[in-house]
C-alpha cells in the first residue's frame, strides 16, 4: 500500500485564450466559493497556484475578503505565493526570476501572511539548469514542477536533489504525467467513485510509485480555473473505501515534510525533455515582438533605472521603492509562461504589448525625473551634457548620445574620437508663445539641430560626469564609400558570394548567412513544412561609413519570398519582397564586431535565422544561461522519436546574453545579445533564431509535434483561433556583438559582454525641445541650495567582479542592494569593499558572511547609503 497525498489547488492562467479581465471575472466567484468552503470544512486546505498577483486582483475588488484570507493563511489552510506570477524559467533574465520571488514573498507576507515556501511552477515550459541557485538565493529550497522530466536519461525518480552548476541544490518533486490535474475530480466523481479510483486515482499512484519503488506519491487535485471539491473529507472516505492505497488530504509543504526520510538521488542539468508533456522547445522564437519588448524592459530596469535610483537617493532625490516594485510587477505580469511564451490569442497579445508600453513609460518617466532633478541641482546650462555610468566599474569606452544645438557642429571638452552619426535640422517657427516673468510673449523660435555623436569617454563608477561643449566649424561626420570590406588591424569583414566573411585577429575565418524557411507551426512551436527547404538569403550590396576611429559596413539584400504557406508549395506561388540588412562595426570593442540585423517582414508563416559557420570547423558550443554557463547538451535524435516523445526533442536551446562557438585549438566566436535568445548547434555551426511567424494559436498534427493541437483548439467545443498578429509583420531589429578570439576565456567574455550591454545614459538641460524627455515640460523648476561636484562616484568594485544588479533595498530605507554573480567555473575572492558589508539573501535577510563566492555563485550585499561620501 502506498500513501497518496492529495492536494487541492487551482491552476490559474492569468491569460491564455482568455484575457486577464476574463480571469478576474472567474475569480470573483471561484475564490469567494473557495474561501467559503474552507471556512465550512475545517479539514480542507487550498493552494492558489503559487502566485500572489491573482489574489491582489481579487482583493482589489473584494476588500472585505482580506481579513478572511489572512485568517486562512495564518491557519495554514490557504496557500499564497511565493511567486508574484507563474514565471517563465527559460526566456527571462535571472533577475526577473529572483524579483518575481522577492516581490511575491515580501508582499504576500505584508498583505496576507506567510507565503508558501515551495518554488511551485507546475506548468512552465521547461526549466534552466541554474534554477536551483536562484531558488535557494530567495529562501526556496523545495521545488515542484511538471513538464520536462525524462526518467530514462535524467534520474529515475520523481523526487531528487536538483543541483545547479555551482553546487546549490533544492529538493525537487516531479508531478505525474498528467501534471497538476493528476487527481482531477469534480463533484460528479461522487457518483462514480469506483470508476474514478480504478481507472484514474490508483493507476496514477501506481505509475509514480513504480518509477523506483517509493511508497509515497503526490497527486494534485485541481485543474485550470477550477474550484475546490465540495465536502472533500466525506468524498475522501468514499475513495479510500475502494482504493488499494491510503489517500490523505495534504498540502505541498506537508508532502515535503513526508519526504524527509526518503533517500533522494541527484540530478544536474536543465529540465526540458518532452517525454510526458510538451515543453515547446522552439517557443523562444514565437511572437518575437513581445520577447523583444520583454528583453528591452528588463535591461532598462537593471542597467538604467535601478542604478539611477541609487544615485538619486544618494543625492536626496526621492523615488519610492513601491514605484520600482510596480514597474517590476507590470513586467512580471507579461512573464507568465503562456504570456511570454506567446501562446496566446491576439486579443491577449494586445494586452501584453500594452502592459510593456506602460512599464516603458514608467521606466522612462522615473529616469527623466531623476536626470532633470540632478541637472537642476548641478545648475547645468544648455552647453553641458550629463553622462552617467550605471555600472559599479569605472568606464572607459564609447558612448552614443544626442544634444540639441543652435549650430550644426559642436565640440566636447574631455572627450576623444568624436564622430557625428546623425544631424537633424528643425527649421525656425513663427508665432510661438513663450512664458516670461511678465506673462506670455509671441516670438519666432529659431532653428536648431539635434546632433547624435559617438565619442570615447572616461566615467567614474556608479556615478556621473559633466561634459561641456561649444560650437565649432569642424564637421565630425563619417565618410561613406561603396565597397564591401572593413578592416582594422588583422580583423575584418567582407562580402563573399552572398555571405559575410569574418576574419579574427588570429586569421580564423567565419561565415555569416541569413536563412529562411516555411513555418508550418503555431504559437507554441516552429515546425517545418513538408517539401520546403531552408534557403540562404544572399547579401548583394555593401557600403562603408568610416572615420579615423571606426568602420561600419552595411550589407543589404532583398529576397522574393512566398507570401504564405500555400504559396510555398506552388511553383508559381505569390511572392513579396523582403528587405534585410546586417551592419558590422569595428573599433568600439577590442576583438569584437558590434552589429545589427534589420528585417522588414512583409510575408507570413516563416522563420529567419542567422547562421554562423566556423570555416575550420567548430567543435562545440557553450551557452550562458541564467547566471551560469553550460556546454550545450546536444544529442542524437532517434529516427523513431515519435514513439518516445510527445514532440520532437530538437536541439534548439535558449541562451541568456551569450553563446559561443568553440573550434579547434579553442578558437572562439561568441555572440553577445540582449535581443536574441534561441539557437541550434549543428555541424560546426550555430543557428541563431531571429523570429518564427505564424497565423494559428494551436494546430494539430505538426511534423515536429504530432497529434492534438496545443492550446486546446482541437478539444471538443473549442475552435481554431487565427493569430494574424503573430505573423510579426513590419520592421524588426536585433542588436548583437561578435567577439572573436584565438582562445576561449570565460572571464574575458563576461567582461566584454558587460561592457557591450552597458547603456548610454545622458541628459542635456535645454529648451530647444522639451519633449525629447517627455516630462521635461511638466516638471516645474525649483531653487535649491544643494551643491554637487561635476563628477561623482558613490560605489566601485574591481572590473573582474560581475555585478548582476544594484537597486534600492525593499526592506530598509537609505540602503541599497548589490548582487554579485561569479560567472566563472572557479571560486572568486570577494573584494575588500564587500568583506565588511552586511551579506544578505535575495529577501534581504542576513546570511553568514563569506570571503569568496563559489563557482557560478550568487551573493547579495546590503549597503548603507552615505550621502556625505
Amino acid at each position: 500500500m502506498a500513501t497518496a497525498h492529495l492536494v487541492q489547488h487551482t491552476h490559474w492562467d492569468r491569460e491564455w485564450y482568455f484575457t486577464d479581465m476574463d480571469a478576474q471575472i472567474l475569480s470573483d466567484s471561484l475564490f469567494t466559493e473557495a474561501i467559503t468552503e474552507l471556512e465550512h470544512e475545517p479539514q480542507d486546505s487550498f493552494t492558489l497556484d503559487g502566485q500572489s498577483s491573482i489574489v491582489d486582483e481579487f482583493v482589489a475588488t473584494h476588500p472585505d475578503m482580506l481579513a478572511r484570507i489572512q485568517a486562512l493563511v495564518k491557519a495554514g489552510r490557504l496557500f499564497v505565493g511565493p511567486w508574484y506570477t507563474q514565471t517563465d524559467a527559460v526566456n527571462v533574465d535571472p533577475e526577473s526570476i529572483l524579483r518575481n520571488a522577492i516581490i511575491g514573498q515580501l508582499e504576500t507576507k505584508q498583505k496576507y501572511g506567510a507565503p508558501m515556501q515551495v518554488g511551485y511552477l507546475p506548468d512552465t515550459f521547461g526549466y534552466n539548469a541554474n534554477l536551483p541557485a536562484l531558488l535557494t538565493h530567495v529562501g526556496l529550497n523545495r521545488f515542484i514542477f511538471w513538464r520536462g522530466m525524462n526518467y530514462d536519461t535524467m534520474v529515475k525518480s520523481p523526487y531528487f536533489k536538483w543541483v545547479a552548476p555551482g553546487g546549490a541544490s533544492v529538493t525537487a518533486v516531479n508531478l505525474p504525467p498528467t501534471g497538476y490535474s493528476a487527481a482531477h475530480m469534480t463533484d460528479v466523481v461522487k457518483h462514480h467513485v469506483t470508476d474514478y479510483v480504478q481507472k484514474r486515482l490508483d493507476p496514477t499512484t501506481k505509475f509514480v510509485t513504480d518509477i523506483r519503488g517509493d511508497k509515497i506519491a503526490l497527486l494534485p487535485v485541481g485543474m485550470d480555473q477550477m474550484n475546490m471539491v465540495h465536502d472533500f473529507p466525506e468524498l475522501l472516505d468514499q475513495l479510500n473505501a475502494v482504493s488499494v492505497n491510503d489517500n490523505v488530504q495534504s498540502t505541498y509543504p506537508a508532502f515535503f515534510d513526508a519526504l524527509k526520510d526518503v533517500d533522494l538521488p541527484t540530478y544536474a542539468g536543465e529540465i526540458r525533455d518532452p517525454v510526458y508533456a510538451r515543453v515547446h522547445r522552439s517557443i523562444g522564437s514565437v511572437r518575437t515582438d513581445l520577447k523583444l519588448d520583454n528583453a528591452r524592459a528588463e535591461i532598462k530596469i537593471l542597467r538604467r533605472l535601478e542604478p539611477l535610483m541609487v544615485i538619486a537617493a544618494h543625492n536626496h532625490i526621492h523615488v519610492s521603492t513601491t514605484m520600482l516594485a510596480q514597474v517590476w510587477k507590470i513586467v512580471m505580469e507579461c512573464q507568465a509562461h503562456d504570456s511570454l511564451g506567446g501562446s496566446v490569442t491576439d486579443n491577449v497579445a494586445i494586452d501584453i504589448a500594452h502592459r510593456f508600453k506602460q512599464a516603458d513609460e514608467l521606466i522612462d518617466g522615473i529616469e527623466n525625473l531623476i536626470k532633470y532633478k540632478l541637472a537642476e541641482i548641478l545648475k547645468l546650462n544648455d552647453h553641458q551634457l550629463l553622462l552617467f555610468n550605471t555600472a559599479a566599474h569605472a568606464f572607459t569606452g564609447h558612448k552614443t548620445f544626442s544634444v540639441f544645438s543652435a549650430t550644426p557642429n559642436v565640440q566636447f571638452k574631455g572627450m576623444t574620437e568624436l564622430e557625428l552619426l546623425k544631424r537633424v535640422e528643425t527649421p525656425a517657427r513663427a508665432n510661438v508663445q513663450e512664458r516670461t516673468a511678465t506673462g506670455i510673449e509671441t516670438i519666432t523660435e529659431p532653428k536648431y539641430y539635434e546632433l547624435t555623436y559617438r565619442a570615447r569617454v572616461t566615467l567614474p563608477a556608479l556615478g556621473y560626469k559633466v561634459f561641456s561643449f561649444a560650437e565649432t566649424t569642424v564637421d565630425a561626420v563619417l565618410t561613406s564609400a561603396e565597397r564591401g570590406t572593413i578592416a582594422m588591424g588583422k580583423m575584418g569583414a567582407e562580402l563573399s558570394e552572398g555571405r559575410i566573411k569574418l576574419r579574427g585577429g588570429d586569421g580564423h575565418e567565419y561565415l555569416l548567412s541569413l536563412l529562411d524557411s516555411a513555418n508550418d507551426g503555431d504559437t507554441y512551436d516552429y515546425s517545418p513544412l513538408a517539401g520546403d527547404e531552408e534557403r540562404v538569403l544572399p547579401f548583394d550590396a555593401a557600403t562603408v561609413a568610416q572615420s579615423d576611429y571606426t568602420q561600419t559596413a552595411s550589407f543589404t539584400g532583398t529576397a522574393e519570398l512566398p507570401v504564405d504557406l500555400t504559396s510555398r508549395n506552388l511553383a508559381d506561388g505569390a511572392t513579396r519582397a523582403v528587405d534585410y540588412e546586417l551592419t558590422l562595426t569595428l573599433g568600439l570593442l577590442d576583438g569584437t564586431f558590434t552589429g545589427r540585423i534589420s528585417v522588414d517582414n512583409t510575408v507570413d508563416s516563416h522563420r529567419m535565422r542567422l547562421a554562423i559557420q566556423d570555416v575550420q570547423g567548430g567543435t562545440y558550443t557553450i551557452q550562458q544561461i541564467q547566471d551560469a554557463f553550460v556546454a550545450t547538451p546536444v544529442r542524437k535524435i532517434p529516427a523513431d522519436w515519435a514513439q518516445h516523445f510527445v514532440e520532437k526533442p530538437v536541439n534548439i536551446f535558449a541562451f541568456n546574453k551569450t553563446v559561443s562557438l568553440v573550434g579547434k585549438a579553442s578558437s572562439e566566436l561568441s555572440l553577445i545579445s540582449n535581443d536574441l535568445h534561441e539557437f541550434e548547434p549543428a555541424d560546426g555551426q550555430m543557428y541563431i533564431t531571429l523570429f518564427a511567424s505564424t497565423g494559428q494559436l494551436g494546430k494539430p498534427d505538426l511534423a515536429w509535434r504530432p497529434g492534438r493541437a496545443s492550446g486546446d483548439t482541437t478539444s471538443r467545443g473549442h475552435i481554431m483561433m487565427a493569430t494574424p498578429l503573430a505573423q510579426t509583420r513590419g520592421h524588426l531589429t536585433f542588436d548583437f556583438a561578435l567577439r572573436l578570439s584565438s582562445q576561449f576565456h570565460l572571464g574575458d567574455l563576461v567582461q566584454t559582454a558587460d561592457q557591450y550591454l552597458q547603456p548610454t545614459v545622458a541628459y542635456q538641460r535645454q529648451s530647444f525641445n522639451l519633449f525629447a524627455n517627455r516630462l521635461d515640460n511638466k516638471i516645474w523648476p525649483e531653487d535649491t541650495d544643494q551643491i554637487l561636484p561635476d563628477e561623482q562616484s558613490i560605489f566601485e568594485l574591481p572590473a573582474d567582479i560581475n555585478v548582476a544588479a544594484i537597486y534600492p533595498a525593499f526592506t530598509a530605507t537609505h540602503h541599497f542592494i548589490v548582487r554579485v554573480v561569479n560567472l566563472t567555473n572557479q571560486p572568486q575572492q570577494l573584494p575588500e569593499r564587500l568583506k565588511s558589508v552586511q551579506q544578505v539573501n535575495g529577501l534581504e535577510e542576513t546570511v553568514p558572511a563569506t570571503d569568496t563566492i563559489g563557482a557560478y555563485g550568487i551573493a547579495s550585499f546590503m549597503l548603507a547609503d552615505d550621502p556625505q561620501q
